[in-house]
């Protein structure tokens, strides 16, 4: 979390506003790519770790994820989303991002959380010390800020095939019909609600580069970010959560910790949320920088839903843990649906308080239809 605080505080520091949001729209790009390139196995990893010899299916995820990845990043570019050398980035930041995640899923099978959870602080914080030293030293632009992402996902792949060193030497490159069969099934049921929830949560960015300016970007995405940060708090509950759900046989156990770890992500991002309000908006400008200042107000706004869907992360997690996933793309598509309908209605009346004022409506009602689901699971 506070390398993420970090990362944001530099990049406004040294690009601004505008820079800000270029790095937001371009981060929001390649992380919807790599989404889409989990389709090819994706969180179902974790379940299918369990029954079939890793070894067999990763070479498969690999290859055909690569290939999803150019296709999405030849599609951004064709639709006038990103330019030809963004395109490149989130191609091969993307595929970092991807095979990484399928080593992370890969952990949490063979029940090392702990190792999974790292991955993310190694990912943050050598971005944090690559790009302060590029500012600092060579020339503070963003295209140093992109020299520092390759530096620092490439380097969290590496260092996470190190740790699965056992499996990846006995890798097969063979492509089995059935594997690759089983990969795409599996990944387009656990993955669609991921990608529906991500552009849920990033719809905004292009609807407020569109209507307003990549300035205007800049201020929301740190907005978003200082909110999200503390959503790392009930990530880390829910990881280990999934990898419990997924090996255990008691459903009486299953559901009790569900509550219990719920209870627990609500308490400590509302913790989180308060320390984050309780600071003036003059900190906000003297941190980040000038126009940065109407931030904090966007916090506000953001606020319920950031509370909302920190519980909802410990459900959604446990419908994945269970290879339930239909109740996680039935919440996905009802916050997106709010989310397109209130930002193309809002961003235009009210600005940046209409973004954020429509991202938490989205928050709150994915987070309603999640936890309904939940109860008529348990009951049944």
């Amino acid at each position: 979390m506070l390398c993420g605080f970090g990362i944001v505080i530099l990049t406004t520091q040294f690009l601004g506003a505008d820079g800000r949001g270029h790095v937001g729209l371009l981060v929001a790009s390649f992380n919807i790519c790599m989404m889409v390139t989990q389709f090819v196995g994706g969180p179902s990893i974790i379940a299918l770790s369990l029954k079939v010899s890793p070894a067999t299916f990763l070479f498969p995820a690999y290859l055909l994820s690569t290939i999803l990845g150019l296709l999405v990043a030849v599609c951004f570019y064709l639709l006038g989303i990103c330019s030809y050398q963004d395109a490149i980035h989130i191609f091969f930041l993307s595929i970092a991002l991807s095979w990484t995640a399928y080593h992370q899923f890969l952990m949490l099978g063979i029940n090392k959380p702990v190792w999974a959870n790292d991955l993310q602080a190694i990912q943050y914080t050598l971005l944090l010390v690559i790009a302060t030293c590029g500012f600092l030293f060579c020339q503070a632009e963003y295209g140093i800020y992109v020299i520092a992402t390759y530096f620092a996902y490439f380097a969290t792949l590496f260092w996470s095939a190190f740790r699965l060193k056992a499996i990846l030497t006995n890798l097969s490159w063979k492509l089995d019909g059935q594997i690759i069969s089983l990969l795409l099934k599996k990944g387009l049921n656990s993955q669609v609600s991921n990608l529906l929830q991500f552009i849920n949560y990033r719809f905004s960015f292009y609807a407020i580069a569109y209507v307003l300016s990549k300035a205007d970007v800049g201020i929301f995405s740190v907005s978003v970010a200082l909110a999200e940060s503390i959503w790392i708090l009930g990530k880390s509950i829910a990881q280990v959560h999934i990898a419990e759900v997924a090996s255990s046989c008691n459903s009486t156990i299953e559901l009790q910790r569900t509550y219990t770890l719920t209870l627990r992500s609500l308490l400590l991002t509302l913790a989180g949320l308060i320390v984050l309000l309780a600071l003036p908006s003059s900190l906000f400008q003297l941190v980040f920088g000038n126009g940065f200042a109407a931030s904090h107000q966007l916090i506000w706004w953001l606020s319920p839903g950031i509370l909302a869907l920190s519980g909802q992360m410990v459900l959604s997690h446990y419908f994945s843990g269970k290879g339930i996933f239909k109740y996680n793309n039935w919440a996905a598509l009802a916050g997106l649906f709010v989310t397109i309908c209130l930002n193309l209605w809002l961003i235009p009346l009210l600005g940046l308080k209409g973004a954020a004022l429509a991202s938490s409506c989205s928050y709150l009602v994915s987070t309603l239809v999640l936890w309904v689901c939940f109860i008529n699971y348990r009951n049944v």
